[in-house]
């Protein structure tokens, strides 16, 4: 699985689009690769930064195709500030890479988070 070893979530996108029905099968273990990609998603790094932060920080911007499915995989991330105080959507903002539908994504996803 994709999810569970942690490929990039551009791969991960190409392969849902795919096969769209994949998200469903199970492994061996009765886990769905949207399962993977949740408990992936839940998690921060030493920084705090939650896969949505990491994503927004990347040197190729946010997908716009990948937001929702990384949205869907943990919708309490885009509130969540990492240890520097910064949402995703401020990594977002920095990251030069970043397009104005991709962020305009995010304040659909969080509106509030242009106040904070």
């Amino acid at each position: 699985h994709a999810c569970k070893n942690g490929y990039s979530l551009h791969l991960i996108h190409f392969l849902i689009q795919a096969y769209t029905e994949s998200t469903t099968v199970q492994d061996n273990d009765g886990i769905t690769p949207l399962q993977y990609l949740e408990e992936a998603a839940s998690g921060t790094d030493e920084r705090g930064m939650s896969l949505f932060h990491r994503e927004a920080a990347h040197f190729s911007g946010l997908n716009v195709k990948i937001l929702p499915i990384l949205f869907h995989a943990n919708p309490d991330a885009i509130r969540l500030q990492d240890k520097m105080g910064l949402l995703p959507i401020h990594h977002a903002t920095l990251n030069r890479a970043s397009s104005l539908e991709a962020l305009m994504l995010l304040i659909k996803f969080y509106p509030e988070s242009i106040v904070v």
